[in-house]
């Protein structure tokens, strides 16, 4: 039975982590064992900001993307049973750093933020370019997928959320409510939530963002009216929260209603 054991040990796939270096070197280390497997000290040229993976890739390896201060980013294959990357692709477009990145859980699609203010959604099997999503008027620090891949989400310096949709490359939110620059956003595994954490020392819990009413026309590009609510949490160390509630609006652009309730709840531990 013990042999049986180590067997099938052995034959499951090792759990790996997947490390990006100022030094621009990616690092492979084997997580149960606290060893390192593998290491490229050319992955990228400068400082890696960001390192995103997906597992569940049609030919049942593991595909990574990493985004770099060298205004590149690149997918990688990873071999499970030895560790080892292998680069696939070097996406080049942006005209500044790379300040974000992520992968579509079945592999399919690449998403890269920049400080050139744009966001762009690639094909990781080909390396081709699908969209470039303008819309901010800052930097765009973060964009991720949701759970489905059918939307993404990117948070901006200029304080605002927008939603995507990945085949189009078309608008379908734009969300106001940080007062200062956005540093990450990400969905809830449902799909039915983003979250974002802003410089104003915010956080905020965006609900409903992810239904569309009907198909959008990838010819418009516009913002439709968003239906969703929003909580937020404040973060101060100075005094004792008080709960409180008030009405705010969510702007939405080429809409003159734009009206929603934003209720600011507190949460006291018991």
């Amino acid at each position: 039975q013990q042999q049986q054991q180590q067997q099938s040990q052995q034959s499951q796939p090792p759990r790996l982590l997947l490390c990006g270096l100022g030094s621009g070197e990616l690092q492979v280390w084997d997580v149960a064992q606290r060893a390192l497997r593998s290491r490229l000290g050319g992955a990228h040229e400068d400082c890696i900001t960001a390192v995103a993976v997906a597992v569940a890739v049609a030919d049942g390896g593991v595909r990574a993307v990493t985004a770099s201060v060298d205004k590149n980013v690149q997918v990688w294959d990873l071999s499970r049973g030895r560790a080892a990357c292998h680069s696939r692709h070097v996406l080049r477009g942006h005209s500044d750093w790379v300040m974000g990145c992520d992968i579509a859980a079945d592999g399919a699609l690449v998403a890269s933020a920049s400080l050139d203010a744009t966001a762009k959604i690639w094909q990781s099997d080909s390396g081709e370019l699908l969209h470039t999503l303008l819309g901010h008027s800052a930097s765009v620090n973060d964009c991720r997928f949701s759970p489905d891949s059918r939307f993404a989400v990117s948070g901006s310096t200029d304080g605002t959320l927008r939603v995507w949709e990945t085949h189009s490359g078309a608008a379908v939110r734009l969300l106001h409510g940080h007062t200062q620059s956005i540093a990450h956003c990400v969905w809830s595994t449902d799909g039915s939530t983003i979250l974002s954490a802003g410089n104003d020392d915010k956080f905020f819990v965006w609900r409903g963002v992810e239904r569309v009413e009907g198909p959008a026309e990838p010819q418009q590009r516009s913002e439709k009216r968003a239906s969703s609510s929003l909580l937020h949490k404040k973060v101060n160390r100075n005094r004792s929260p008080r709960p409180r509630s008030k009405r705010k609006e969510l702007h939405v652009e080429g809409s003159s209603e734009a009206t929603t309730e934003a209720t600011e709840q507190q949460q006291q531990q018991q």
